[in-house]
């Protein structure tokens, strides 16, 4: 067994996952022989936003759990630390991923590449855990602690 931590190999993997996107992405860019600023842009935006909207909608997420189930301090400092120790990770990997979109959207004189990260994105990491986080927050009771 290697001394490598799991959140270290899932690191590796989001990091390996993103880097050959978007080299895919370079090699349809230049031969797609069409370049768009804008798509590039929008691409490349997309990302550290979902990133940092991810982020809040966490915070958002474990604020209204904690109220609704009266969980202590302690709990609620720690998923916040584990909140923290996840964000580069997820920065660096949605930042590549609209970048790959962006340079696919850009070469390709298409906005669709754009269209369905920014869905992804933004659907799956900031609107979906919002509504996880309001759905559970209005099922649990609150619990009692030792």
């Amino acid at each position: 067994m290697s001394g490598v931590s799991t959140r270290s190999r899932a690191s590796s993997a989001s990091y390996t996952g993103s880097a050959l996107l978007l080299a895919a992405c370079v090699l349809i860019g230049a031969t797609g022989g069409h370049w768009s600023w804008p798509l590039f842009a929008w691409g490349s935006l997309v990302g550290p936003i979902a990133a940092y909207g991810s982020y809040l909608a966490s915070g958002i997420g474990f604020a209204t759990l904690k109220q609704a189930t009266g969980a202590p301090d302690e709990l609620y400092q720690l998923m916040m630390a584990r909140r923290e120790a996840r964000f580069v990770p997820m920065l660096v990997s949605f930042t590549v991923d609209g970048i790959a979109a962006g340079i696919a959207s850009a070469g390709l004189g298409n906005a669709w590449p754009d269209v369905l990260v920014t869905i992804a994105l933004v659907g799956f990491a900031v609107l979906l855990p919002l509504g996880l986080a309001r759905f559970a927050a209005n099922r649990v009771r609150p619990t009692q602690f030792p």
